[in-house]
């Protein structure tokens, strides 16, 4: 839903195909271009990769995954507020001391499983 917000406030070009699916979005080259490289590469190669593996893998998600998914998520929403909300008071640092504390230790932790 953020992303196609993107498109929108940003009068980006939508995939020209019938049902464009994340992935075509993610890929358009206009919107490619319209974020910085670090955020684009969290979306593809964090939450795209993470979220449809949860959706259409017949497995459980690792916690550590999950965490991993959800701190892409976090910037990448940092900085869709920060180009398309400037009036808005945001304050990661809240959420930042939060995340630390349910963030798996060690390998035992990092093999328990999200059922989502």
């Amino acid at each position: 839903m953020t992303v196609r917000r993107v498109y929108k406030y940003s009068s980006l070009r939508i995939p020209e195909k019938d049902r464009p699916t994340l992935g075509d979005y993610l890929h358009e080259e206009t919107f490619k271009e319209k974020l910085p490289a670090t955020v684009f590469q969290k979306l593809v190669g964090v939450i795209l990769p993470i979220g449809n593996s949860a959706t259409h893998d017949e497995k459980f998600t690792k916690v550590n995954e999950a965490l991993k998914s959800l701190r892409a998520l976090f910037d990448f929403m940092r900085w869709f507020h920060a180009h398309h909300s400037p009036n808005l008071v945001f304050t990661p640092p809240r959420f930042r001391e939060w995340f630390s504390t349910i963030t798996p230790k060690g390998s035992e932790d990092e093999s328990k499983l999200i059922n989502f």
